[in-house]
């Protein structure tokens, strides 16, 4: 199985992210060539200008590498730089953090008239904190347990179309980052068909009893989102504060349930 054997690299220069991403286990701008203890340097005399630039939509770096670099590191638009050391063991509590934030906002004090705009964002927000927690989860699991995660994806045996994953065996553990990572970042995670393998795929577990308690939950928030809260007949589905608690703290069970079940072994 083919290994990335870098740990650390050295960029004597700035990093310029333009349109793109740039990936790293961690980042420090104006180290020293010196200390850094780089497996490899990239020479000033490599780059344009002094600048390691990505632009035009490219993917750059490497989850499991430490980057340093003599100048500053700079990005202006898309995922720009991702850094997966601060991804960390805390996504369950911030998770809870902004649920609870949730409930703060249902308790302001609002015009009658203006309550189901309120209670309609809300819960439209709530399932998007699942989203985001059941995404980062994943990619936690790229960084944190690398060798797991690698042999689960060449192991896989079944839902080889979802990776494509019979081309890409021969991959280093950096090209095959990126092929999860790429199917990853383009599932819907209310699509909880597609979520549910990629978890079987990135974890080999099964969380389709935990979100098959809110499918009523997500058709409701597809009437929210893409209808302004009317149903496929035009009529208008009124939405309660309870009913917004409720979803609440369904979600927040649902959470608790799979970091259970990911984090017990």
């Amino acid at each position: 199985m083919a290994k990335s054997l870098v740990e650390k690299v050295f960029i004597d220069g700035n990093l310029l992210v333009k349109d793109g991403v740039f990936y790293c286990k961690g980042i420090t701008a104006f180290a020293n060539k010196n200390t850094a203890n780089a497996d490899v340097i990239i020479e000033k005399d490599a780059l344009q200008d002094g600048i390691f630039e990505v632009n035009n939509n490219e993917r750059h770096g490497s989850p499991y590498v430490e980057y340093f670099m003599s100048g500053g590191a700079t990005a202006y638009y898309g995922p720009g730089i991702v850094c997966f050391d601060k991804i960390h063991d805390n996504l369950l509590e911030r998770t809870s953090e902004q649920l609870t934030e949730v409930k703060r906002l249902l308790n302001i004090e609002i015009c009658d008239d203006l309550q189901q705009l309120l209670y309609r964002e809300q819960y439209a927000t709530t399932i998007s904190i699942l989203e985001t927690f059941l995404y980062c989860m994943v990619l936690r699991e790229m960084v944190f347990d690398k060798e797991k995660l690698l042999h689960n994806i060449r192991t896989f045996t079944y839902g080889e179309d979802f990776l494509r994953i019979e081309k890409h065996i021969s991959k280093t553990d950096d090209e095959l980052f990126l092929i999860i990572e790429d199917r990853a970042t383009k599932i819907v995670y209310h699509n909880f068909d597609k979520v549910i393998l990629l978890y079987k795929i990135v974890f080999r577990k099964d969380i389709q009893m935990y979100v098959d308690c809110i499918i009523q939950e997500v058709d409701k928030r597809h009437n929210i989102v893409h209808r302004n809260g009317q149903k496929l007949n035009g009529e208008v589905e009124p939405i309660s504060k309870i009913e917004v608690e409720n979803f609440i703290n369904k979600v927040e069970n649902i959470t608790q349930n799979i970091w259970n079940l990911i984090k017990a072994e």
